[in-house]
């Protein structure tokens, strides 16, 4: 009988506990229930519209340059706007974009909002022709920036461009460059870059048949080999570079003093290996040789063994010695022998 009690007892602390955890389980349902709805992202609230038939100026394709998009919030409409769908056809090329394409982009992003896309979209690239005057004009500017020549002194030939250059429209401009130290002598290559938004898109070699003019040095009457040129036999006569050696001299001040080291006919341009210094100590001839320190500077006579021309070396028979030396010839009387 006394057992009757104690499971009552038990029976009333088992329902207690159950309904505590009701209570526990249904505040927590009521917090989940509070939570979600508090922080549920409201819906992308939006319209995306594509154009059938777009131009394009940029190197890509994105959902902006193609679509028109509306409604959304300020962030939405940046993420949007910058769905990547494909690089940029070629300059003056298409590109054909599927609706079912598209659609899957958008969907991969998560574009949100509702979508009016047509059938296919034709994305075309922007572009500018270059005419061959036109570039051959930017050759002329580029060969005169490197010459430092006036452009009625450059003239560009036939150059081995078929058509017009395609180039990307909009903001892109053209830079032509040549290797340094081109001297322009015919058939030159230049390198076409390019530029857009400050760096370089294309780059085309073009080669074009370059002629530079230029003044050079020529003799007014005939000079007999070893005679010395003056002032009074030069004057500067017009030349195509290309036509001429290379070692051609346009500085009449390089002329003036020189031996001719050939026979020279009136209008003949001159060339380094057609100059040479003037023979300025003869074989035999009595010379003053010279020492220079950086302390002092020692002279002494001496017999000339060799003919020689200004900074050439020769060989001198020192007197108060009886040997022989070289020294290097500095003008009429004068050796300097190196110290």
């Amino acid at each position: 009988m006394r057992r009757v009690p104690i499971l009552l007892l038990l029976l009333i602390v088992a329902m207690a506990q159950l309904a505590l955890a009701a209570d526990e389980v249904r505040v927590a349902k009521a917090a989940v229930g509070v939570v979600p709805k508090l922080a549920r992202k409201q819906p992308v609230v939006g319209s995306i519209s594509v154009r059938p038939e777009v131009t394009v100026q940029n190197e890509e394709v994105l959902l902006k340059h193609i679509a028109d998009i509306k409604g959304f919030n300020p962030d939405d409409l940046e993420r949007v706007g910058r769905i990547f769908l494909s690089r940029a056809p070629q300059p003056g090329r298409s590109r054909a974009f599927s609706q079912r394409f598209i659609r899957k982009m958008l969907t991969a992003h998560n574009a949100g909002g509702s979508w009016n896309i047509p059938e296919n979209v034709n994305v075309v690239r922007d572009a500018r022709r270059i005419s061959t005057d036109q570039l051959r004009e930017l050759f002329t500017d580029a060969v005169c920036l490197q010459t430092n020549l006036p452009a009625e002194r450059v003239e560009i030939g036939r150059m081995n461009v078929r058509k017009d250059l395609l180039v990307p429209g909009g903001d892109a401009h053209l830079n032509v460059e040549f290797r340094p130290g081109e001297d322009f002598r015919g058939l030159t290559t230049g390198k076409v870059t390019v530029m857009q938004r400050n760096r370089s898109v294309q780059d085309v070699y073009v080669t074009a048949d370059v002629r530079v003019s230029a003044f050079a040095v020529s003799v007014t009457r005939t000079v007999e080999r070893g005679e010395t040129i003056g002032a009074a036999d030069i004057q500067l006569k017009d030349v195509v570079l290309s036509e001429v050696s290379r070692d051609v001299l346009t500085d009449e001040n390089d002329v003036i003093g020189m031996a001719a080291a050939t026979l020279l006919n009136p209008g003949d341009v001159l060339t380094d290996a057609k100059l040479e210094a003037p023979l300025m100590i003869e074989r035999g001839q009595m010379v003053k040789l010279m020492v220079t320190t950086p302390y002092m500077q020692v002279e002494t006579k001496g017999i000339a063994q060799q003919k020689g021309r200004r900074k050439q070396m020769i060989k001198v028979l020192n007197i108060s010695s009886n040997k022989i030396v070289y020294g290097r010839v500095v003008d009429s009387g004068t050796v300097a022998m190196d110290y």
